[in-house]
C-alpha cells in the first residue's frame, strides 16, 4: 500500500483540500459528524453536549429564581418588598410560601455541577434522584399549598412557578438520559482494547489550553482515507526495483503532488492483524523495530473514529551531519476491503509547535 505523508492533491479532483493546515478551518465543519462532535470532550475538558445540559440547569435555576421574585412583587400590599422576602424566607411554611421551589432549584443546580460538571460522572442515577425528590416535594406541595390566599393577583404565578420547576427538572433527566449520556458514550467507544497480548492503546493527555478544531479534524481524516485508496488503486507506477531482501520499491512522478510518490511491497512474517495491531495501539514500542525512532508521543486520541495525532522525533545520522527531525502525523486506520490500512499525513497541532533542536 502506498502511503505519503506530504500529499498535496491535484486541484482536479473535486471535494479535496490541501493537505497540512488542520486547525481552525471553519469551512471543513459542514463535512463532520455533529453527533459525534457534540459527544467528544474538546479543549475545555467536557463534551459541546455536556456543557449544554450544564448551561440548562443554570437556565433552571434563574428562571425559578425570577419568577419567585416576580411572584414576590405582586404579592406586595404595601411595597416593602424587603418585609415580603422575611416573610417568605424566615417566616416559611410550605402552605404559604414558594421559597422552597427555589430552594430545591439551588439544590439540583450545585448538585447536577459537582457531579456532572466537576467530575463527568457518566451515570444517570443522581439526577434521576435528584429530579425524584424534586417531584414528591412539587406534588406535596400542590396538596397543601393555600392558593387561595388574601392576594390573588399573584396566584397565577404560583401555579407557573411550580409547574415550571417540576417541568424543567423532568426535561434535565431526559435530556442526560437520551442526549447527553448515549452520545458520550458512542463517541468514547472504540477499539481501545487491543486483541494482541491483550494491548491497551495509548493513555492521551490532551492539552487543556489548546484549541482545537475537531470537526476539521474529522473531515481531514475523511479525506486521508479517500487519498489513501485513491494511490492504493493508481496503476501508473514504474518498473519494479527489487532488493536482495524481496521488496518491491516503485515509484511515480504523479499529478499534484511535490515529490515523486513511492509504493514498497513486502512479505512480513507476521499475520495482517498483528502487524495492524502493531503499528495502530503499540507506537511505544516502534523504537524495538525502527531504530531511527528516539521519542514517539500520542498527542491526541479520538478511538472511536479511528483517529489521532502522533508527534515522532526521529534520531540524527551520520554524526550529526543530518539534524533529529520531528514529525505530528495524523493517522486515520480502519478495514476496507477486506484490507488494513494506515492513512498518515503531516499536520499541524497547536500542542507541539515547532521544536529548536528539531527539523520539521
Amino acid at each position: 500500500m502506498s502511503l505519503n505523508s506530504d500529499f498535496l492533491p491535484s486541484a482536479n479532483r473535486p471535494g479535496e483540500y490541501p493537505f497540512g493546515q488542520l486547525f481552525g478551518r471553519s469551512d471543513l465543519n459542514i463535512a463532520a459528524s455533529t453527533s459525534v462532535i457534540e459527544g467528544l470532550p474538546d479543549e475545555q475538558r467536557t463534551s459541546p453536549v455536556r456543557r449544554t445540559f450544564l448551561l440548562l440547569m443554570l437556565f433552571d435555576l434563574l428562571l425559578c429564581f425570577i419568577l419567585w421574585i416576580i411572584y414576590i412583587q405582586q404579592s406586595l400590599s404595601d411595597g416593602d418588598i424587603i418585609k415580603a422576602l422575611r416573610q417568605e424566607v424566615i417566616g416559611y411554611t410550605i402552605k404559604t410560601s414558594l421559597f422552597d421551589t427555589v430552594m430545591l432549584a439551588v439544590g439540583r443546580f450545585l448538585v447536577i455541577e459537582i457531579i456532572y460538571g466537576a467530575f463527568l460522572v457518566l451515570t444517570p442515577w443522581w439526577s434521576a434522584g435528584v429530579t425524584g425528590v424534586n417531584s414528591a416535594v412539587f406534588v406535596a406541595k400542590c396538596f397543601v399549598f393555600d392558593f387561595q390566599q388574601p392576594k390573588k393577583n399573584s396566584i397565577g404565578l404560583a401555579y407557573v412557578l411550580i409547574i415550571a420547576a417540576l417541568i424543567l427538572t423532568w426535561i434535565e433527566t431526559s435530556f442526560l438520559i437520551y442526549r447527553v449520556i448515549p452520545q458520550e458514550k458512542a463517541a468514547a467507544h472504540g477499539p481501545l482494547f487491543s486483541p494482541i497480548a491483550g494491548r491497551m492503546a495509548p493513555k492521551v493527555v490532551v492539552d487543556r489550553e489548546a484549541a482545537v478544531d475537531i470537526a476539521a479534524m474529522l473531515s481531514r481524516a475523511g479525506l486521508l482515507h479517500s487519498e489513501v485508496w485513491y494511490l492504493h488503486g493508481l496503476e501508473a507506477w514504474g518498473p519494479d526495483l527489487v532488493t536482495p531482501d524481496g521488496v518491491s520499491v516503485r515509484s511515480a512522478n504523479l499529478p499534484g503532488y511535490r515529490t515523486k510518490v513511492f509504493r514498497m511491497e513486502a512479505t512480513l512474517d507476521a499475520s495482517p492483524r498483528v502487524v495492524h495491531n502493531e503499528l495502530v495501539y503499540n507506537i511505544q514500542g516502534t523504537s524495538s523495530w525502527n531504530p531511527t525512532v528516539d521519542y514517539i508521543e500520542c498527542l491526541q486520541s479520538f478511538p472511536s473514529e479511528n483517529i489521532d495525532i502522533v508527534h515522532n522525533v526521529l534520531h540524527s545520522v551520520y554524526g550529526g551531519t543530518i539534524s533529529p527531525r520531528d514529525f505530528v502525523l495524523l493517522r486515520h486506520w480502519g478495514e476496507h476491503d477486506e484490507c488494513y490500512y494506515l492513512g498518515i499525513a503531516s499536520v499541524e497541532h497547536p500542542k507541539c509547535p515547532p521544536m529548536k533542536n528539531c527539523v520539521r
